[in-house]
């Protein structure tokens, strides 16, 4: 009877210790560009963010003034995309920019449910010029990260 008790409380131990286990798989990052546009710089980067079932893309650019004062409304732009391992879009966000005075702006995508498998980012940023948009820098490439 000892031993049973035993086995009962060590499979209710392993089954608390494996629905207590996070769901996040990974996350990798681009190294990304430093530009200048109008007077002010910017870097950007690419992320990647991936759960045991889903994927998700992140572009970010921030930009550096003199005196570390934000840019107005519409100055930065980001475009996130997300692709598996086989280079195919699987979701991408169209450029958007900063709504507000900020010193960066992030552009994202939802969460994607998908298949088992690698999964990367990769974006573009803008920035304004004073008469319009500077063309598109790229952040690189993410590393690939697996979901299961």
């Amino acid at each position: 009877m000892k031993s049973k008790s035993i086995f009962t409380i060590i499979v209710v131990f392993a089954l608390l210790l494996s629905s207590s286990i996070i769901a996040y798989a990974g996350s990798g990052s681009s190294d990304g560009m430093s530009y200048t546009v109008y007077g002010n710089d910017y870097s950007n980067w690419a992320s990647v963010y991936t759960t045991t079932t889903t994927a998700m893309a992140r572009t970010c650019a921030m930009c550096y003034t003199a005196g570390n004062a934000t840019v107005p409304a519409g100055y930065i732009g980001a475009q996130a995309r997300l692709y598996n391992s086989s280079g195919t879009l699987i979701k991408d966000t169209g450029m958007s920019w900063n709504k507000n005075a900020a010193y960066g702006y992030s552009s994202e995508t939802p969460y994607m449910s998908v298949s088992s498998g690698y999964y990367y980012s990769s974006g573009y940023t803008q920035a304004y010029n004073g008469n319009s948009y500077s063309g598109n820098y790229p952040t690189g490439q993410t590393t690939k990260i697996y979901t299961s």
